[in-house]
């Protein structure tokens, strides 16, 4: 549910704020006096797991993912060719870059065909 700040329009101050589903058209807060701005939540971005690190190890990446993540991809790799040869490539790997179109393109087919839950891909993406 939104919350709200009633801004006088005279002088840009906020006098009030609610949180209500809808802005209120309240009597005390006229709208020809009084603007009733959403508030916009800062985005909480987790701390990336690896410090930041965009160079990952093989195991430090695949950690990255759910346990059931993991079984779900290994289980889907069996029907899904592009899949297949994404975790060949993988397994053929020491160290996985972040930023490389390949990790960047897997990972991303992963949300995109259903594999991954929305905005995961984004997520291990962060590291």
């Amino acid at each position: 549910m939104p919350t709200y700040s009633v801004i006088r329009q005279d002088t840009g101050a906020e006098v009030y704020c609610y949180t209500y589903d809808h802005p209120l058209d309240l009597d005390l807060f006229p709208p020809s006096l009084f603007d009733h701005v959403p508030q916009v939540e800062p985005e909480v971005v987790p701390p990336p797991v690896y410090g930041g690190r965009r160079v990952l190890d093989r195991l430090e990446f695949l950690r990255l993912f759910t346990a059931q993540e993991r079984i779900t991809l290994v289980e889907a790799a069996k029907s899904i060719p592009v899949l297949a040869d994404y975790m060949y490539l993988l397994d053929r790997t020491s160290t996985v870059h972040l930023d490389h179109d390949d990790t960047l393109n897997g990972v991303n087919l992963l949300e995109q065909v259903g594999l991954i839950a929305p905005g995961r891909a984004a997520e291990v993406l962060h590291g």
